[in-house]
């Protein structure tokens, strides 16, 4: 027994416990409540591939519910503002009607908060208490899985949808408000209520932007960064320090992208564009597309993941080999080009030897 108290003896690995039978006689242990723990043991590697794969099907469902509701809300824009009225009498009716659009994501985001909170919490967490109990590598890693933040990133990508959203209807009310005193009142309270979450939502990413550097997560945290900047840019139309150090966190981003050009670089057309708003550039239209559409190939691929092949990458990330030939979240790692030095030009001026070489001339 192992110093730990584990009953898997710390010499024992995983193809030891493949063996069909008892480890001495060979005789069948199936069944017996003795060798319980080394069967169940056995089927770990099977069992956590198909939570894998359970967990990459629910998370394309709940993208492409998110993708559906999104455009469902952008495509009957033009027809829910017509159905604001600007007279003093019309208030309940615009707080309700602008409440229930509100909500319109709402579902989207307690299905997936519920999946996160019933299975893939729990699935992880179990994880690493069985890790540190049987205290062998060699049967069971400590995990190092990207699916809980992905539930949770799923979760504000939802919100920045439902905000923007929002922003954009608080322009429209706006103009109402030039008419009608009600109109304005309720302009500035939806504007209020977005600056609020906005921030809510930048200082939760903080968090999950720190968890993904200390698990090795390359290209989720990009997308966090990006979707923080975002959220900033929310704030920024309204005039509302985020608190966010975008020029660091974008050449965060710059860096992932150019040294993991298999999985960060994906998004780097995103940064591109993000990059030239914060450096003074004409708004993009749609925050939320431009990033959004740079990640559906990859969640849409974490929905394809095939059992019977899952392997660890030099960080302990779970993949299908099936599904990806590199690791989805690191990928293979290059070296990025060394930062630019800046150029000091009153270098290049030498004017005592300018003015002694003049002399000479004349």
């Amino acid at each position: 027994m192992a110093a730990t108290g584990s009953i898997i003896n710390g010499g024992v690995t995983r193809l030891a416990l493949a063996a069909p039978g008892c480890p001495t006689c060979g005789a069948s242990v199936e069944g017996v409540r003795r060798y319980a723990a080394f069967t169940q043991v056995q089927a770990l590697p099977e069992t956590i591939d198909r939570m894998y794969a359970k967990f990459g099907r629910k998370l394309d469902m709940f993208v492409s519910q998110m993708f559906l509701t999104e455009e469902l809300l952008t495509t009957s824009f033009n027809f829910f503002s017509k159905k604001l009225r600007p007279g003093p009498l019309a208030g309940k009716h615009n707080q309700s009607i602008i409440w229930e659009r509100g909500n319109a994501m709402m579902e989207v985001q307690q299905r997936i908060t519920r999946f996160r909170d019933e299975f893939v919490v729990p699935f992880e967490d179990s994880l690493v208490r069985l890790a540190r109990f049987l205290d062998n590598p060699g049967i069971l890693k400590k995990p190092r899985s990207a699916f809980k933040i992905r539930y949770d990133f799923l979760y504000y990508r939802c919100r920045l949808i439902t905000l923007e959203d929002a922003s954009q209807l608080c322009r429209y009310i706006t103009k109402l408000g030039q008419s009608t005193q009600h109109s304005s009142t309720l302009a500035e309270g939806l504007r209020m209520l977005i600056k609020e979450q906005a921030l809510k939502n930048i200082k939760a990413l903080e968090i999950r932007i720190s968890d993904c550097n200390s698990l090795n997560l390359k290209r989720l945290e990009v997308e966090l960064r990006l979707a923080q900047v975002c959220f900033h840019m929310l704030c920024r139309f309204l005039d509302t320090d985020s608190g966010v150090d975008v020029k660091a966190s974008l050449r965060r981003v710059a860096l992932l992208c150019q040294r993991y050009p298999d999985t960060a670089g994906n998004l780097y057309r995103s940064y591109r564009t993000i990059k030239a708003y914060v450096d003074g550039g004409p708004a993009p239209k749609r925050l939320y597309d431009v990033y959004g559409n740079e990640t559906r190939g990859l969640w849409r691929d974490l929905g394809k993941h095939k059992t019977g092949n899952l392997a660890y990458c030099v960080y302990d990330h779970p993949y299908s080999t099936s599904t990806f030939p590199n690791c989805p979240e690191c990928g293979k790692e290059v070296d990025a080009p060394p930062p630019r030095e800046p150029i000091d030009y009153n270098s290049f001026l030498h004017e005592d030897d300018f003015l002694a070489a003049m002399m000479k001339k004349t």
